[in-house]
């Protein structure tokens, strides 16, 4: 099947690599567009992994831009100018539509309005969100989208805000006036912290006395609550938050489906 590459997002290139990892069989191919130089780390991700590993590509370019000798001379990929590369991108494929997400250009009417435009039927998967599925929503479930522009007064509890996408709370946030920039910060910053209890804190495994393990329910509501509060910056952290992401939108998938 031939995928293809699309957007100007950034996520970590280890996440990257390893969604395309998971994702590309034996066979497979990949378009993208060459970006020009400097190159963004999300793009150098998916050009090193294709190098690499010699996967079928196709790179798009357009009139003016120079390609650099190491795709040019690749055996197994071809180079190709075009006048439109997100317009070729998305006529030439037969696979999935593997989305580098950037809230800037995927406001109403943006990349991912036109990508359901152009291939009403495609699956496209969030390539900076460990692969997590982008669909139209069709129900009253809650959407990972940003907060509507006329929702501005509407004010959110913190399990709802606790809920929904980062980039929304982050905007949400802002319209409130927070100074932080994360999604936990945020909700910090608008409902204060709350200290941990005996009964919320998990219990640790001690050589030296039998302890029983907590219901395995509530120990993931603590892990994730202390997770969200306590946690440092690095490469765990960052794969932790992808996959909660990918997580919370097959739960969404699954409630959709209750309500139905």
């Amino acid at each position: 099947m031939k995928h293809v590459v699309i957007g100007s997002g950034s996520a970590p290139a280890t996440a990257i690599t390893e969604s395309l990892r998971d994702l590309l069989k034996s066979g497979d191919e990949l378009s993208f567009r060459w970006t020009g130089s400097p190159v963004p780390e999300s793009y150098e991700a998916v050009y090193g992994y294709v190098l690499d590993n010699e996967i079928p590509f196709t790179m798009l370019y357009v009139d003016g831009q120079k390609i650099p000798g190491a795709f040019r001379d690749s055996e197994s990929g071809v180079v190709q100018k075009v006048r439109d590369p997100e317009q070729s991108l998305l006529k030439n494929f037969d696979g999935k539509v593997l989305l580098l997400w950037d809230d800037g250009e995927n406001e109403e009417g943006g990349l991912i309005d036109r990508i359901f435009d152009s291939c009403p039927d495609v699956e496209v998967l969030e390539l900076t969100n460990g692969l997590a599925p982008i669909v139209l929503e069709t129900t009253d479930a809650p959407a990972p989208s940003p907060v509507p522009e006329e929702d501005d007064d509407m004010s959110f509890s913190k399990d709802q805000l606790s809920g929904m996408a980062e980039a929304a709370v982050v905007r949400y946030g802002k319209r409130r006036g927070c100074e932080g920039s994360t999604k936990s910060g945020i909700i910090e910053e608008l409902f204060g912290v709350e200290a941990p209890t005996e009964e919320d804190t998990p219990v640790v495994a001690d050589d030296s006395k039998s302890v029983s393990a907590p219901n395995w329910d509530q120990e993931i509501i603590n892990l994730i609550n202390n997770f969200m509060q306590f946690h440092e910056p690095g490469f765990e952290s960052d794969m932790a938050h992808l996959a909660l992401g990918q997580a919370r939108l097959w739960m969404l998938k699954s409630l959709a489906r209750m309500e139905d």
